[in-house]
């Protein structure tokens, strides 16, 4: 309906919903005078012709709800048309079909389980939310009553290949509440998730930007340049740098102070993954350099890193970061990693040039230095050392 519908809006006078649209004027007529429905793809097949817009406001006949919001966002288009050819009388009932079709849905109770999840620990929810985006990836929206056993055992070969035999257990466990609660509603008769056991499986190499590729992308410029020299050179995660404000900024200590990050999922701000990971870390001299070009280039702006809107970023992979990250690396010829092994590059790089363990943990947040001895000690260089010493300086008398 590109071009023949616009502007639509939904408004709440007196608790029922109301449409507010424009319409082109030769959609207005075309429908005006046909004696029967016609539906999107008839229309598609009208041609007609760009011409000026009549304005359309009605109301839905529905109460306020999130559902009724539902419905009417994903259906304005198909009601608009019905409401100028029969007018509003069958909405409530299209909407109950609606109702009674979600409840079918996965999607319908991800969303309650998501819903009942929401007075747990922040790290209890991103566990549910992620489990349920990986259930939905797979599944789609897909009718509840449709999966089968051989459905099952696809999902779980999906998942085998992209988590670890822990992560899988918990993510099996969320899908297995959601068809509880569609078991609970008889919608189906059993719930078709069963227990399986999965192969530990090696963890996949860390693959770090080398020295020679991180001197290139200290060089970037745009938006992208500022996050990879702060990622590159204190080994932040990624939620913990788009997080980050100009108040977070101690330029007199020489310091930034890490607090807050955003979640990955919800795109809200949380407390960081762990106890260990609200730290204030080092601001490197030439890190420090490129925070105060930025901070007087944005002095109007509160986050270091914001939309075209001015509005702080929310989800990395879905802006202009993400864009610039994957054409910065094909201009440089560099092959592809993921954004969080600027991460194990700063780890990298900082063992492989002696800097202290100790430091290294504390800049990346971690609980001890045996964590990071334990995911990076291979970069830590190994020294031709003549131990013991001091026993040469001891003689035995002879007998």
């Amino acid at each position: 309906m590109f071009k023949l519908i616009k502007n639509y809006k939904l408004y709440s006078r007196e608790n029922t919903l109301y449409i507010d649209s424009c319409v082109s004027l030769s959609l207005w007529d075309a429908l005006k005078k046909q004696e029967h429905f016609l539906t999107q793809e008839h229309i598609k097949d009208l041609k007609l012709k760009e011409s000026g817009f009549k304005r359309l406001r009605f109301s839905s006949k529905l109460h306020d709800t999130a559902k009724a919001r539902d419905f009417l966002e994903s259906h304005y288009e198909e009601l608009i048309l019905r409401y100028i050819q029969e007018g509003n009388e069958n909405f409530t009932s299209l909407f109950l079909d609606f109702t009674q079709e979600a409840k079918t849905r996965i999607s319908f109770y991800a969303d309650f389980l998501i819903k009942q999840s929401s007075g747990l620990k922040s790290s209890t929810k991103t566990s549910i939310n992620n489990s349920v985006r990986l259930i939905l990836e797979f599944f789609k929206n897909r009718s509840i009553k449709g999966i089968e056993s051989e459905d099952v055992l696809e999902f779980y070969s999906f998942l085998e290949q992209r988590l670890q035999p822990s992560s899988i257990k918990i993510c099996i466990s969320v899908a297995k509440r959601i068809f509880d609660c569609a078991v609970k509603d008889k919608v189906i008769a059993t719930n078709p998730i069963f227990n399986k056991k999965f192969s530990h499986q090696l963890k996949p190499q860390i693959n770090p930007f080398t020295e020679e590729e991180i001197m290139r992308l200290l060089q970037a410029k745009e938006d992208i340049g500022l996050y990879l020299k702060i990622a590159l050179l204190t080994g932040a995660r990624k939620g913990e740098i788009l997080a980050l404000q100009f108040k977070d900024l101690d330029f007199i200590h020489k310091k930034i102070h890490i607090y807050k990050a955003v979640c990955s999922i919800s795109g809200k701000l949380i407390t960081p993954k762990t106890r260990s990971s609200t730290r204030s870390i080092d601001m490197l001299p030439f890190l420090e350099k490129e925070l105060l070009k930025a901070k007087e280039l944005k002095k109007d702006e509160d986050f270091i890193f914001t939309d075209e809107k001015g509005k702080r970023i929310t989800h990395f992979y879905h802006s202009h970061l993400r864009t610039q990250y994957l054409a910065l690396l094909e201009h440089l010829n560099i092959s592809y990693r993921t954004i969080y092994s600027t991460r194990h590059s700063f780890a990298s790089l900082m063992l492989s040039k002696n800097e202290p363990l100790l430091w290294v943990s504390a800049m990346l947040g971690h609980n001890n230095s045996q964590t990071t001895l334990q995911k990076y000690a291979q970069y830590i260089p190994s020294k031709e050392v003549k131990h013991a010493q001091f026993l040469d300086a001891i003689t035995l008398e002879e007998e």
